[in-house]
Formats: structure tokens, sequence, C-alpha cells
């Protein structure tokens, strides 16, 4: 008999310094199982870890790496569902039922479709729903939040800079030199930054959703933690913000407020200073950039004004799609109103076209739930568990984030954007659940 050390097993040692899972194999069907879940989890947390970085990089390869991730977890899961001793138990993510309901509403209304292939691209547009669990499932067996978030927050900056670049250059070197449009600003040779997306209401919503991170640790750092850590958080914050502040969408912006408000009202601490960095911040990059803010804001309001008709004309055709499958919506049917040039409308408007009153309600209603007990956790985590604080409080500011930047562009439709937010969800779920069983180490 051999005590075996698999994947899982290996990366609950790294992560909390303790081997507590000996697994014994005694026959040869033990050694088979051991050798599948060598093979598929081994790679599993660098497949993790390639998603993260997929997330800046092309839809293509955040649609890969993140199904590759899938593809190892629930093969180590079904492994281990054979195993003599079992590593995996099923959980929960939070507000199932409210999921659940919505999932079903939303193939009621994709049954609709009058040609198979329109069906299963319905169906597909709903991976994010499964794809929650799988990740939520990932975190479980190959653990690392800090690692993973890591790697998150150093990407965006890079990816922020790279935008920073494109402002001013005008240029977008990945994609073999191509022009960026230029800034809605007259008498400026600006571009607005779009990163490695073709979109800058994609780079904005990314940015915005990942910027609480960095304030949260800014904000949160006392005397205990290293004297760089709240000088690279605050420098992190600035860059992430001013790329955000570079994509010249407003709509973004008033995510990205959103969700640095709260952040805020969630801190205990450092709320002046913060203030008054954030403000000279804006300021600043106004006034040395344009000279005054009416150089900004006016050209920048014209431009509002012919997108937000745009916008206009989108959701008053959903509205007229809604009206005419006012329960369950119209499925597929709803999407040939989506422009496909451009990322204008509303992921609200949209919903309620695809997915009717109740499909929407359960959106909402998930929604609300589960930043309500993320918050309930928040409550739980002590002030002495830094990073778990960090973590917890910039996840509910990041959703502020998504579902705001939702009001400006359907964000449900953009696999960059989609698959951050599954990402932060599963991850939330995972740290609510530890700390559910008890206080985490």
């Amino acid at each position: 008999m051999t005590t075996l050390a698999t994947p899982s097993a290996k990366a609950h040692e790294r992560v909390t310094g303790r081997w507590n899972r000996d697994l014994h194999a005694e026959t040869k069907f033990d050694w088979l199982i051991y050798c599948i879940k060598q093979v598929s989890g081994t790679p599993a947390p660098f497949f993790f870890i390639a998603f993260i970085a997929a997330v800046f990089a092309s839809r293509a390869a955040v649609e890969i790496c993140a199904w590759a991730t899938a593809a190892s977890t629930v093969t180590y899961i079904i492994a281990d569902r054979f195993a003599k001793e079992r590593e995996f138990a099923f959980w929960r993510a939070g507000s199932d039922l409210l999921l659940l309901g919505f999932f079903v509403v939303s193939v009621a209304g994709i049954a609709q479709s009058s040609t198979a292939e329109e069906f299963v691209s319905g169906v597909g547009s709903l991976r994010w729903i499964p794809l929650i669990y799988i990740f939520l499932y990932t975190w479980q067996l190959f653990p690392g939040l800090n690692r993973m978030f890591y790697i998150l927050v150093g990407t965006a900056s890079l990816t922020a800079i790279y935008g920073l670049y494109q402002h001013f250059a005008g240029i977008d070197v990945v994609r073999g030199m191509a022009t960026l449009p230029y800034a809605p600003v007259t008498g400026y040779a600006y571009s607005m930054a779009v990163g490695f997306y073709r979109h800058p209401e994609i780079l904005g919503t990314v940015l915005a959703v990942i910027l609480p991170l960095p304030i949260a640790a800014f904000m949160l750092a006392d005397q205990r933690e290293k004297p760089i850590v709240p000088f690279l958080a605050l420098l992190v914050s600035l860059i992430l913000a001013a790329a955000i502040f570079w994509t010249y969408k407003p709509g973004i912006w008033i995510a990205a407020i959103g969700s640095f408000g709260v952040t805020l009202l969630l801190q205990p601490r450092r709320h002046f200073i913060t203030l008054l960095i954030a403000g000279a911040f804006i300021a600043g990059v106004t006034f040395v950039t344009y000279g005054s803010p009416e150089n900004l804001t006016l050209p920048l309001q014209k431009a509002e004004l012919a997108r937000g008709e745009r916008q206009r004309i989108e959701i008053n055709e959903q509205i007229k799609i809604w009206g005419e499958h006012v329960l369950i919506g119209a499925g597929m049917k709803a999407r040939e109103v989506r422009s496909t040039e451009s990322l204008d409308g509303n992921v609200y408007f949209q919903l309620l076209a695809q997915t009717g009153t109740l499909g929407l309600a359960f959106y909402l209603l998930f929604s609300l739930n589960f930043l309500l007990g993320v918050y309930r956790i928040w409550r739980e985590i002590p002030n002495t568990h830094y990073w778990h604080k960090v973590l917890c409080t910039s996840g509910i500011g990041s959703m502020a984030a998504f579902h705001v930047a939702g009001l400006y562009w359907p964000t449900l439709s953009d696999s960059h954007a989609l698959f951050l937010f599954v990402f932060m969800i599963s991850a939330l779920s995972y740290l609510a659940q530890q700390y559910d069983r008890g206080l985490v180490p």
C-alpha cells in the first residue's frame, strides 16, 4: 500500500503548509484512478493561470483556456468519484435556485428558435453558468487565491500601460501597427485606448472590474504589511484609472467611479487621503492633458449624444420584441437587433428581450442575493486577515462595476468581460464557502 501525492493534495499543502490528505493505492484500479488524476490535475492550475492572461488577449484564447481548465477539472472530479478515498465534495455557488431559474427561462426562450443552429448558439451563450461552478470546483481542488489575483492585477497593469502608450502614439503595435480611432477631442492628436481588444468599452470594463483590488489593498494596508505594499497598490490604481479615463467612455467612467465608491464605503480607514488623491489625479490629468475641462467635456458631450441616440434606437427595438414575448422573451430572435460594429446597447434591455420579465427578474435577484451573501462574509472576516479582506471588499466593488457597465453596453455578449465576471463570482463563492466552514487560518 502506497500513500499517493495527487495534484490536489500538493496544491492544498502548498497553500496551507500542512499535509492532511493521506490517500492510498491498494489495487490496480486505484493506480489507474491515480494516473488519471495526475494527467488531468497537473496541468489544471497552469490552464487557470493561462486563462487569466488570456482575459487580456484574444477572444479565442480566453475560450480555449477557460474550457481547457474546465475539462481538466471535470475529468479530475469524475476520476475522484470512482476513488475509494475521495478528495472532492460538491458545493453550492450561492443563489443557486435563482441562477437555475434564469437558466431554465433562458432555454425556454431559446427553444423558440426556428433552426437547430440558432438553438445551439443560444444554449452556448449560457455557457457562463456551468462555468461558474466548474471554476468554483477548480478553486476547491487547486487553491491559491492570492497567487491568481497577483497575476490578474499584474497582467491588468501591463495591459493598462499598453493602453496609455496607445493613447499618445495612436497605433496598435500588436495588430500590425494599425491606426486607432481618434479621441473625441478637438485640437489634440490623442487616440482612444483599446489595449489588446477591439473596443475601448471592453478595456474600460475589464479594468474597472479590477480597479477595486489595488484600491482596497492601499486603503487596508497597515503597519503589519511591508511599506512597499500600499505604494505599489496606489501606483497600480493610478495606472488603471488613467487607462480607464482615456477610453473616453463616460459610461465606463461611471462604472469605475461606482466601484471606487463601493470600495470606499466598505473601508474603515484612509478615506480622506484616498479621496484627496483621486481628486488631485482627475484634476491633474484634465488640466495637464487638455488645458481646461471644457476642452474635454464639450467635444465628448457631442460624441455621447450621437452614441446615446444609437443606443436609444436599439433599446426601442428590444422593448418592441419584449412586448411580443413578455414572460420568457424571444431568445435568439432578440439578438438580431444587436449591432455587430459597435457596442451600443444595454445588457438589461437585451436580457429583457431575450429572456423576458421572468429571466431579467431571476438575473437581477441572483445578482442582488449574491452580493448580499458576499457582504455577509465580508462582515465575518477579521481585520487581521488582510488579503481575504481585500479580496472580499474589492469583489463587491468589482461586481458593482460590471453591473453598472451593463447600463452602457451589453457586457454579457463579450467573452472577455463575461469570463472575468465568472472568475470573480467563483473566487468570491470559494472564499465565502471557506468562511462558512469556520474561520480560515
